[in-house]
């Protein structure tokens, strides 16, 4: 099994809008925890920005049958290359904005061997994965243009060469001790190493020292040791962690159309270090359990599980400073409980009504964190974050989709509705109230006819009928520059789309 791929994307950087907060009454010198502000539907930006991302993969896979066990190679390398400029203070004049090139190298490779009798079903295996990563960023202040000749000077820009590598063996295997009830353990060891290399520019673009190496954009640095730039001190540049984690679960069949499993796993995220220090591995115990069941002469399908998740070190992003920017702080402990229910039922054989319902408890323990959230302030003060809820964390997410076929010229015309509805959730884990997304719905409708060969298929969709407007960021950028960011998901979108396959 060889696939080659390669895609091209060519679009408009994503657009922030953004108010300042800085001498607005009352917000000087406070944390705008409880600041409101209305957020409009369309606003102006100097500049739409771009952004070129450019893949290219290639995955494999090779199995041969041993008669009693089998031997599987996986393999994959896939580069993405992405250049961009994004405006970031999202209103008009544009004082800043963000010049991206990034580059990610990626590739793994699995080999596998599995095997199954009467009464086990086995595998043992070994993993390898690396990834080289470049980052090249730079924080561009066109604010300053007319003291430096019409020309817009970096204000920061860093590179950031960082190779993470990961290796593991696994072996799990699942123990039928009847035709009804079975027990699966597993065990999963993994070592991960990453080093990093960079430098930070040596000094921004304004005096008192006037013979610095400045930079203008769009003329960038082109190397780690340039003149100008400066080598990475004081900061870790490379980690090592090594963790075995396990699983246990026990399945068992009431019927043929009735299952029930309980399980316990413990999970791990490796450590790694950004600009402000080093940061802990996340460590996670999952415990869950569930039933799956079909009725109705298995027209009607029933599912639900709980699940329950103890984190230790949970790493989250958090806004340190304007120097720093986010950062990656390890929460001392936090915990996810939660319900996940699906359903379909086959009303007739042209009719098919589908939905889930899912309840999400989720809390941030323990996380204090020093950070620059004062406005118009750059001394960073204590924000303690604990019993705040993470971010994308609704406790209410229901979808409901109905499908009707019609047969038409030996095809088949589908007509689909679905609609998604979301609580109220967080985007950032201060909570802040202009971090809050609000609950809404999302409705989504869709007319496809598919011939009855299948080679292809042609349609019209509609999505987000109700043109709700979906925070998919918000972030308070304190200290001194003392803006509040937010970007907007797609609003309504009608679209036709047709496939074809050869």
């Amino acid at each position: 099994y060889l696939v080659g791929e390669m895609n091209k994307t060519d679009q408009q950087a994503p657009s922030q809008y953004g108010v300042r907060l800085i001498g607005l009454p009352g917000l000087n010198g406070t944390i705008p925890s409880n600041f409101t502000t209305d957020l409009p539907q369309d606003f102006p930006l100097a500049s739409a920005g771009f952004m070129k991302v450019d893949q290219k993969a290639v995955r494999t896979k090779v199995s041969y049958n041993l008669g009693s066990a089998s031997i599987t190679y996986t393999g994959a390398y896939r580069v993405v290359d992405l250049d961009g400029y994004q405006s970031l203070n999202g209103f008009v004049p544009e004082t800043f904005a963000f010049h991206n090139d990034l580059s990610y190298k990626t590739s793994n490779h699995e080999l596998r061997m599995n095997g199954e009798t009467a009464k086990l079903t086995w595998q043992v295996g070994g993993f390898y994965g690396n990834e080289d990563s470049d980052v090249r960023r730079g924080l561009i202040l066109h604010v300053l243009r007319a003291n430096f000749n019409n020309q817009s000077p970096f204000n920061s820009f860093f590179f950031r060469d960082v190779n993470s590598k990961t290796s593991a063996v696994f072996g799990q295997a699942t123990y039928n001790f009847s035709e009804k009830t079975g027990l699966t353990v597993g065990l999963r060891n993994t070592t991960d190493v990453k080093t990093r290399e960079g430098s930070d520019l040596a000094a921004g673009p304004m005096p008192p020292n006037a013979d610095r190496v400045r930079f203008f954009y769009p003329n960038v640095p082109t190397s780690i040791d340039q003149a100008g730039m400066r080598r990475l001190t004081g900061v870790p540049n490379e980690g090592r962690w090594n963790q075995t984690t396990w699983t246990i679960g026990m399945e068992h069949k009431i019927d043929a159309n009735k299952f029930l499993f309980a399980k316990v796993s413990k999970g791990y995220k490796a450590g790694g270090f950004d600009n402000v220090g080093e940061y802990d591995p996340e460590k996670l115990i999952a415990y869950e359990i569930g039933s799956k069941n079909k009725f109705a002469d298995n027209r009607l399908k029933l599912n639900a599980s709980a699940f329950y998740y103890d984190y230790t070190n949970q790493q989250v992003s958090v806004f340190i400073s304007t120097a720093v920017g986010a950062a990656i702080k390890n929460a001392g402990s936090s915990r996810v409980f939660g319900i996940e229910t699906e359903g379909e039922y086959a009303i007739s054989k042209n009719d098919r009504f589908k939905w889930t319902i899912n309840y999400l408890d989720a809390q941030i323990k323990d996380l204090k964190v020093f950070t620059s959230v004062l406005v118009n302030v750059a001394t960073p003060a204590d924000v303690d974050l604990s019993g705040n809820r993470p971010i994308q964390a609704p406790k209410w997410t229901m979808t409901a989709r109905y499908d009707h076929d019609f047969k038409i010229g030996g095809g088949t015309l589908n007509a689909g509705i679905q609609t998604l509805f979301k609580s109220e959730y967080f985007l950032q884990p201060f909570n802040f109230a202009m971090d809050r997304q609000p609950s809404y719905t999302k409705t989504d409708v869709n007319l496809t006819y598919t011939s009855k060969s299948g080679k292809y298929d042609i349609g019209v969709y509609a999505q987000n009928l109700e043109d709700n407007r979906i925070l998919t960021y918000a972030a308070w950028n304190g200290g001194t520059i003392g803006i509040y960011n937010w970007i907007f998901g797609t609003p309504r979108l009608v679209g036709a789309q047709l496939n074809v396959r050869l």
